[in-house]
């Protein structure tokens, strides 16, 4: 695939119809091999320990991007044992506590989960290096080959770079969009209730209503803002990264991802932190209400996003099926000859579409166990039996209904690594912030004391969390050792203090007429 890629562009060659679609075949005895224990849906499978047993045949049989991906879906799952079944506990705590005891142990809880995170960020972080010391990828991020689409002449240009501030104001005008039409709604509804027992009517898009329903309206309102602002921004994000000229495919898919994510934060998490934060003000909650109500919406996005999973998959399989019944059906109407192909059973089912939306998921749900675990402790047990799902019928996707992607290199997880990093620092804010400004008895104080009491909390739990991140050396003692060593025996190498070395048939130093290289003979570097 490398050396093709050197030569022809295939991707631009299936998208100007030059050929009708390039992809790896499923070598049927190795893809049943990992369905049978890493893809497995059968009950037990289900349950088998998240360890990393199948990493190494995941990337031997699709490359480092794919096993990447599930190395830390793994990870992550089996980092959420602990936590789950401490959140089990939480939960069980209001049989034998009292309100105020039920509240200070989830408090203690969310304390413990801000410190986890900052922990899983640390030591995912030495996991994945000693990973691509085992895989060979560290350095594949500056080494790794061109896109067909880079324009070398155009790097450091007015062009480029107007291209690249632009996407990135561009991303900042729609959140400021986004906060600002919410911010201007909520001020609208808060008007709407003052007045909603005004005799007269109010007119609000051409339509005469009372000023109850208008409020209620509003909700509605920023809930299509956001899902508007969030379907432009799909369609025009990734074309603007195209042109922005960037030389590999892991440098386009960090900038992708770091511009994806500062517009789905504020998608997903405006409608939960203003449960948490401002509800209150605009409509009042009574008594718990407001907290209540975020539990619920917190459970139905875990459950929600596993059924989409599983729904998604079904959906692709059906699509499968329908396909491979209607290339019957057209091939036995034209002959009863024809065979129907291994390959044409692979062309027929859907392309991986990469990993952006998965990854986006998988984070977006880790911020809702951080970052609510306070008021909601037992969302910690429904992530870890979601993921304990998710990683089975994902895996089962890449082999029974996805075709082979193109096996692919990558250092790590990217630009994921930099959000992890920024996740665990709005969990110990927002955390800080539900229990002064959501929760009694904090809430019912002065604003003065409230702030007081805010600011010296996040700066106790950022400096907790950035000691816990430090607490773990990257890289670890042994693979400082292992690169160390690496890199005295490149130097040995380079410098041409070695025993005889002869090369390989069909190699530049042989076409050259060079039987061996040794310490009496010049070192040619172009032959190596």
């Amino acid at each position: 695939w490398q050396r093709l890629a050197k030569f022809m562009n295939l991707t631009g060659m299936e998208r100007h119809a030059i050929i009708e679609s390039f992809f790896p075949i499923h070598h049927q005895a190795e893809v049943q091999r990992l369905a049978s224990a890493w893809a497995s849906l059968r009950p037990l499978a289900l349950l088998q320990w998240p360890g990393d047993q199948h990493n190494a045949a995941v990337r031997d049989y699709y490359g480092e991007e794919v096993a990447f991906f599930f190395h830390w879906l793994t990870y992550k799952t089996r980092s959420l044992i602990l936590p789950g079944l401490l959140s089990l506990v939480c939960f069980c705590s209001k049989l034998f506590l009292s309100q105020d005891g039920v509240q200070t142990l989830r408090n203690g809880y969310a304390i413990f989960m801000c410190g986890w995170v900052a922990y899983l960020t640390s030591s995912y972080a030495q996991a994945t290096t000693t990973s691509n010391l085992l895989w060979g990828m560290i350095g594949y991020s500056d080494e790794a080959l061109p896109r067909a689409a880079y324009r070398p002449e155009l790097r450091g240009s007015p062009r480029e770079t107007v291209l690249r501030l632009g996407h990135w104001a561009l991303a900042v005008g729609f959140v400021a969009q986004t906060v600002t039409t919410a911010s201007l709604i909520t001020s609208f509804r808060i008007y709407a209730l003052d007045h909603r027992d005004a005799q007269i009517k109010l007119t609000l898009l051409g339509l005469e209503m009372e000023y109850s329903t208008a409020a209620e309206w509003g909700v509605y309102l920023i809930t299509a803002n956001i899902k508007v602002m969030n379907l432009a921004w799909g369609l025009i994000s990734p074309w603007l990264a195209e042109q922005e000229n960037w030389r590999t495919d892991q440098m386009l898919k960090d900038q992708q991802v770091k511009k994806c994510f500062l517009v789905k934060f504020v998608v997903y998490y405006y409608p939960f932190f203003y449960l948490a934060f401002i509800r209150d003000f605009v409509e009042g909650c009574e008594g718990q209400e407001c907290i209540h109500e975020l539990r619920v919406n917190l459970t139905v996005f875990i459950l929600t996003h596993i059924v989409t999973v599983i729904a998604q998959i079904l959906v692709q399989v059906g699509m499968t099926f329908w396909n491979e019944f209607s290339l019957r059906k057209k091939m036995d109407a034209l002959s009863s000859a024809r065979n129907y192909t291994y390959v044409q059973a692979q062309a027929l089912r859907p392309p991986y579409a990469g990993d952006m939306d998965d990854y986006m998921e998988l984070f977006v749900s880790l911020g809702f166990v951080t970052m609510f675990s306070t008021v909601y402790p037992f969302i910690a047990f429904l992530a870890l039996a979601s993921n304990m799902i998710e990683l089975r019928v994902l895996a089962f996707r890449m082999c029974r209904v996805l075709r082979r992607p193109m096996p692919r290199g990558q250092e790590g997880i990217g630009a994921w690594m930099q959000i992890m990093q920024v996740v665990t620092y709005l969990s110990c804010v927002t955390t800080v912030a539900i229990v002064v400004f959501a929760l009694r008895p904090l809430k019912e104080m002065h604003s003065a004391q409230k702030t007081l009491y805010f600011v010296v909390g996040e700066h106790l739990m950022l400096a907790m969390a950035f000691l816990f991140a430090r607490s773990l050396p990257n890289p670890s003692v042994a693979d400082e050792l292992v690169l160390e060593r690496n890199q005295e025996a490149t130097e040995e190498i380079l410098r041409g203090d070695c025993v005889v070395m002869h090369a390989r048939s069909g190699s530049r130093a042989c076409l050259k007429g060079c039987q061996h290289l040794s310490p009496a003979s010049p070192l040619d570097t172009s032959s190596l």
